[in-house]
């Protein structure tokens, strides 16, 4: 339970500046039964400041006193000794440290990408200054005053970081100056497209189409920044952020429905050989069948499926995994076993799937890896990413595919579950 704690506003404030905001809570989650709300800020975790590394250990069962303020700053909880509260989704805040940390270049672009895809853009402006700056600094140095001064402009177009350039634009859209926005955007593009990486990720491609939208509509272009917003959409269908702005420029309320496959029943009644390709996972059976396991599941419990392709790991395999191990241990009735499907034995970041695979072990979340040969549920699931992945009720009905990484697609599936869901689907391929 969270509990009023006195503390001075200007104590609050002074927190707030190396906080971590609450970027989105799931409904149904604890966190969300406790009263936890977007923009709420965590002040303290153990009575410290909060880091990535004591928040990783407050998800892995160490029990601290975590300290709240909303979102006003002007009121603050404790929510005692106890669970980590799952279901919230957390960002470090734009405090004097982070900028001075992106101002070298130490950031993580995920964390700016998190404001912009919960809809919470307007603290983004104060990475304008530092990103200006870290895009710059390749002028710097001792001699830097004896130079002609040169555009600020042309300082960020011979940086390399594209990623950073497009982030710079956000900022700078976030700061209210869409036309700066738009030529920094410029920027980036040309730089992306030197790079050769004109389809580097569609999370920066549906970004760069956001900012431009914006842009345009700074100016009047209405159909440009229609058609601008509809490519951001399409690239991304999955930031919601990208559809508000849409709905927004046609006038409309903002309309999210469940991604493709949910309420169908998985494509194929796989039965495969469970022997890993290289021969680092050792189970005691030969082969795995998707309806023997499926049977066995009670209402309410999971079977997660990793569709990887060619792949033996990829990284945000590994990130949905070591997820998927803390989501394990703290709901330990929810999660049955996990399968990852592959017809490739190429692995990208060994050690670090192993050590996401080995903590499944250690919960005794069942694991295998199973030889997809012919790649018959890898082309049954193309139309998914990589990797695919599919949370997969007592009726063999996929209730989500959504990434786990921030734990969305464990808070969906449940959402779109009850105990007495029956499916009506065509019948699934076996093989």
């Amino acid at each position: 339970m969270l509990r009023p704690v006195s503390l001075s506003t200007a104590k609050i404030a002074a927190y707030a500046d190396a906080s971590y905001v609450v970027v989105r809570v799931y409904p149904g989650s604890p966190a969300e039964e406790l009263g936890v709300r977007q923009g709420w800020r965590l002040l303290r975790v153990d009575g410290i400041k909060p880091n990535d590394f004591s928040i990783e250990n407050a998800r892995r069962g160490a029990q601290f006193p975590l300290l709240f303020a909303d979102d006003t700053l002007n009121h603050a909880v404790q929510l005692e000794a106890s669970s980590w509260p799952f279901g919230l989704v957390l960002a470090a805040w734009p405090g004097s440290s982070h900028r001075r940390r992106v101002m070298i270049g130490d950031f993580d672009p995920e964390t700016m990408i998190k404001f912009w895809a919960t809809g919470l853009v307007e603290p983004l402006a104060a990475f304008e200054a530092p990103l200006r700056y870290y895009l710059g600094a390749r002028d710097g140095g001792v001699f830097s005053r004896f130079r002609t001064p040169r555009d600020p402009l042309e300082q960020i177009a011979s940086h390399p970081d594209f990623i950073a350039q497009t982030l710079l634009a956000l900022a700078t859209l976030a700061g209210g100056a869409p036309e700066r926005a738009m030529q920094v955007l410029e920027i980036a593009r040309a730089t992306r497209k030197n790079a050769e990486q004109d389809s580097f990720s569609m999370i920066d491609l549906a970004l760069d189409h956001f900012v431009a939208s914006h842009a345009l509509t700074a100016v009047g272009d209405t159909k440009g920044a229609w058609a601008e917003a509809q490519r951001s959409k399409e690239l991304a269908p999955e930031i919601e952020e990208t559809e508000r702005w849409l709905a927004h420029l046609e006038g409309r309320e903002p309309h999210f429905p469940a991604p493709d496959w949910i309420g169908q029943q998985f494509p194929v009644a796989y039965n495969l050989d469970a022997s890993d390709p290289a021969k680092e996972i050792v189970t005691p059976i030969d082969r795995v069948g998707f309806d023997e396991i499926v049977s066995t599941l009670n209402p309410g419990e999971f079977l997660l499926i990793m569709v990887l392709g060619t792949y033996r790991s990829n990284t945000y395999y590994n990130l949905d995994m070591e997820r998927v191990a803390e989501l394990k241990r703290a709901f330990p009735d929810r999660l049955r076993e996990v399968h990852v499907i592959t017809h490739g034995t190429y692995a990208l970041s060994e050690e670090h799937r192993r050590q996401a695979e080995g903590v499944c072990q250690a919960l005794n979340l069942p694991f295998v890896i199973l030889w997809d040969e012919g790649a018959k549920v890898s082309e049954a699931t193309v139309r998914l990413s990589t990797p695919a992945r599919f949370l997969v009720d007592h009726t063999g009905t996929i209730r989500a595919t959504e990434p786990l990484m921030e734990e969305e697609g464990f808070w969906a599936a449940i959402s779109r579950s009850t105990p007495d869901d029956q499916v009506v689907s065509p019948s699934s391929e076996t093989i």
